[in-house]
């Protein structure tokens, strides 16, 4: 498959569904499994969507993570607790539970990021803010990551 990529702002409906662009739903291959989404808590401020595909490649490596170090129990716990499940309807649409909204700050606008195996969403303004305050030119990461 490839990756999620692009930058689309979209609303959250009254439902609490968000509506995938029609772009990005050309990148979900229509095959088995790839309907079914996992929204959790993300990085930074945002929310990740992982097809369910990538969400058991997460879980494989975080099974092959020492369970007695603190560090790995407090992440599963952080990430699994704030997993929802969701199947990509035929509209298009995932429900987003409400609390994952909140968790965020997202209230009807939302920023889509294609961020390869995954989507962030963000809130606009949020975004904003930690693009300005990250620190880190573009320039900066691409020279880093010796692209």
């Amino acid at each position: 498959m490839a990756g999620f990529i692009g930058r689309y702002l979209h609303s959250i409906d009254s439902k609490k569904r968000l509506s995938f662009p029609s772009k990005l739903r050309k990148l979900v291959p229509k095959r088995k499994g790839w309907h079914k989404f996992i929204t959790t808590k993300g990085l930074d401020g945002c929310l990740y969507v992982f097809p369910h595909v990538e969400w058991t490649e997460i879980e494989r490596r975080l099974r092959e993570r020492p369970r007695f170090d603190k560090t790995t129990r407090n992440f599963i716990r952080e990430i699994m607790s704030n997993a929802a499940p969701t199947d990509l309807d035929a509209q298009g649409r995932i429900p987003i539970p409400q609390y994952l909204l909140e968790m965020v700050g997202i209230k009807s606008e939302v920023l889509i990021i294609g961020a390869m195996d995954r989507l962030e969403l963000w809130d606009p303004e949020t975004y904003r803010i930690h693009r300005q305050q990250s620190g880190q030119t573009f320039e900066d990461a691409a020279e880093e990551l010796l692209i």
